[in-house]
């Protein structure tokens, strides 16, 4: 009886302590949630606030200066100082650009007026050489014919040597008349502006081109001389002429 009441006295006391030890690391944990729940709300509350800054920021100022802020805050500065100093290099490129562009544009005016000048020049001196050569043409064109009528007056029917000085005189005759067409027509043309512009009454009258010598001369070869081994030509030349006058 003794020994069974010592064992249920034991058995209450290890009870006990064990039920002591199940109660004392419950307590432990509520503990560490409580002191844990505390922060998390600060940090919660924290996190809100910084929200709040940014949403406020980022109403504030546009996308693009916020995104540029914050690339800037990532770059270091020697990044930044690089950025800074390609901005200044391509700034100046294009400064000397425009300088480049506008020297050039000025250099390429001047020697096109320079040019232009050059070319006057030229094209007056050309005139005055062409003028001088036509006029010394026109002076030996005149004595040609003088010398070539005088010899087919003389040797009017001389086979031999009459139709190729009559051959050569027609040649001459038209030359001279297309240059004193040339001329009267200039001239024709210069009245006529004249008359359009009311400057003058009478409206002046068109030249005609005139090959009635050379048509005549022509026609004298093929009469007279029927075996000049050119009269081929001569018939060719007097239907161009005929053509030519209408």
């Amino acid at each position: 009886m003794t020994r069974w009441l010592a064992l249920m006295v034991v058995g209450l006391v290890a009870a006990q302590v064990v039920a002591q030890g199940q109660d004392q690391p419950s307590e432990a944990p509520a503990t560490q949630v409580a002191a844990d729940a505390e922060p998390s709300g600060s940090k919660a509350a924290k996190a809100e606030d910084e929200s709040a800054k940014q949403a406020t920021q980022s109403s504030d100022d546009p996308p693009e200066a916020g995104a540029a802020a914050a690339a800037a805050q990532q770059k270091s500065p020697e990044e930044l100082a690089k950025e800074k100093a390609k901005k200044e290099f391509e700034e100046t490129v294009a400064r000397f650009k425009k300088v480049s562009d506008e020297f050039n544009a000025e250099i390429m005016a001047t020697i096109k007026r320079k040019r232009d000048a050059r070319m006057r020049r030229i094209d007056i001196d050309f005139e005055q050489r062409i003028g001088e050569l036509e006029r010394r043409e026109a002076e030996r064109r005149k004595s040609a014919i003088a010398a070539f009528e005088r010899f087919v007056s003389r040797y009017a029917y001389d086979a031999e040597y009459s139709p190729q000085a009559m051959f050569r005189l027609a040649e001459l005759y038209f030359e001279q008349a297309k240059y004193d067409y040339n001329d009267a027509d200039e001239e024709f043309a210069r009245q006529l502006e004249l008359f359009e512009e009311k400057k003058i009454g009478k409206e002046p009258e068109a030249p005609v081109l005139d090959l009635a010598k050379s048509i005549k001369l022509y026609e004298t070869i093929l009469k007279r001389f029927p075996k000049f081994e050119q009269n081929d030509g001569v018939q060719y030349l007097l239907a161009f002429c005929l053509e030519e006058t209408g």
